[in-house]
């Protein structure tokens, strides 16, 4: 496994391990320029995390206001997927994809919505969709 330090034959070495490149030999070098990656890995995972809980703080609670073209009973003609609503999310500012946006079918009515916007690190963030008729 990368990053583990393992005894092995010299054959297996020198005849699998070395020229696949799945192993280096364990110079104090080597190990010395791995925990500066590990290091260096560890801090960007950080700096993401930082910067994901910050979306997250920010994007808790936001409206999106949406409008569609309803019936007089409020069903929507057509529905609002979640590309509508990131494009949405787009013009406040948040830079969203459009798989973090946890709807099951798109929205057909109008109203309030509460929809959930699964973040990486396993962060959420719940929005309000109101949605509009014309």
């Amino acid at each position: 496994m990368k990053g583990e330090i393992k005894e092995v034959s010299d054959g297996h070495a020198r005849n699998f391990l070395l020229p696949q490149n799945l192993a280096i030999f364990a110079t104090p070098k080597a190990i010395e320029n791995f925990k500066k990656q590990v290091e260096a890995a560890r801090q960007t995972a950080e700096k993401d995390l930082q910067a994901t809980q910050n979306l997250a703080s920010r994007l808790d609670g936001e409206e999106v206001r949406l409008k569609a073209k309803a019936s007089k009973d409020g069903k929507l003609f057509g529905g609002i997927s979640a590309a509508q609503i990131v494009s949405a999310l787009d013009k406040k500012g948040f830079i969203i994809l459009k798989n973090q946006i946890v709807i099951s079918e798109p929205i057909k009515s109008i109203g309030e919505h509460r929809v959930i916007v699964q973040l990486s690190h396993g962060l959420e963030a719940e929005i309000t969709v109101l949605i509009d008729g014309e």
